[in-house]
């Protein structure tokens, strides 16, 4: 299970300070010392620097504090969880939740077949934003029994499958006084001389979406993030008033964002990411959503069906 020792160490960490640190866990600061130093030999690398100031995370420190919040995280909730199952007939499945692919967009599948009762759905929050997103899926088969993304199936690491759910329109998102905020629906001549923020080049989709927008746009000033989206894109959205365009699943990420439909095909899929060795209750899960989607499919045109 988990390390104690971590939990010195992430003490440490957002303190700053050992001794800050000593006080709050009352021990001494030399068997804090002595505790970091047994995990430093025992790891092979330095977890801080020290000065007058306090004590600073190395790089490997930094990452290694992100994990064991992880591990803290499950780790504290591991025994009620257990304790929990006893009297609960239910599946119990751990979903990741990323910032940019919300898991409660899965409701409307639960509910299609009552898949509630018979799974309770643990949700975890690891990432917020689409550069620490290759984390999130390492969990998966671990800690993790799967995931609701936005992943593009090309970008799909080796060890995962991918049950893709419904089509998320691609639009703009503008802010509260943008100019085409009047407007229901866009149209892409409207996007012509407007500040656009559009996805870094890196996928069929965004080549092809951005293709597109360069045969279709011949005055547009494009700003293109060196990476994925993060929420510092969409802060630099508002400040600049400009155009983000992105899925729809994004909606209400900002309070100073509106999303707008764009009247053209390109769309992002809401998938379920699973592992190809994944557990006999996660492929039943598989199962079910794939029922409950094809349910769904015969009413509504955005979700995919065998």
């Amino acid at each position: 299970m988990y390390d104690k020792r971590l939990d010195t160490f992430v003490t440490i960490a957002e303190l700053g300070s050992f001794s800050k640190a000593a006080d709050i866990l009352y021990l001494s600061v030399p068997a804090l010392t002595k505790q970091i130093s047994a995990l430093e030999k025992e790891y092979g690398f330095t977890l801080f620097t020290r000065d007058a100031r306090g004590a600073h995370l190395t790089k490997a420190g930094l990452s290694l504090y992100k994990d064991a919040k992880d591990l803290l995280a499950f780790s504290s909730s591991a025994i009620s969880r257990a304790s929990l199952a006893k009297e609960d007939s239910r599946i119990q499945l751990r979903i990741g939740n990323e910032l940019f692919a919300p898991a409660y967009d899965l409701r409307r599948y639960l509910e299609a077949v009552d898949l509630s009762a018979k799974y309770d759905l643990q949700i975890y929050s690891f990432t917020d934003d689409f550069n620490q997103s290759d984390y999130l899926y390492r969990k998966i088969g671990v800690s993790l029994d799967g995931v609701a993304t936005l992943l593009n199936p090309l970008h799909l690491p080796p060890n995962l499958l991918l049950l893709p759910l419904h089509k998320i329109p691609i639009g703009l998102f503008l802010p509260l006084h943008h100019p085409l905020l009047a407007e229901g629906t866009i149209q892409v001549s409207q996007m012509d001389s407007v500040p656009l923020i559009i996805p870094a080049l890196g996928s069929h989709l965004l080549d092809e979406m951005n293709n597109y927008l360069q045969k279709a746009l011949s005055h547009a000033i494009i700003h293109r993030p060196n990476q994925f989206y993060s929420i510092d894109v969409f802060n630099t959205g508002v400040s600049e008033n400009a155009a983000i365009i992105a899925p729809s699943a994004w909606d209400g990420i900002h309070p100073s964002l509106t999303f707008r439909p764009i009247d053209w095909s390109f769309f992002s899929t809401y998938s379920f990411a699973y592992a190809n060795d994944a557990s006999g209750e996660t492929l039943a899960f598989v199962s079910d959503l794939r029922k409950a989607r094809n349910e769904l499919a015969k009413t509504d045109p955005s979700v995919f069906t065998d």
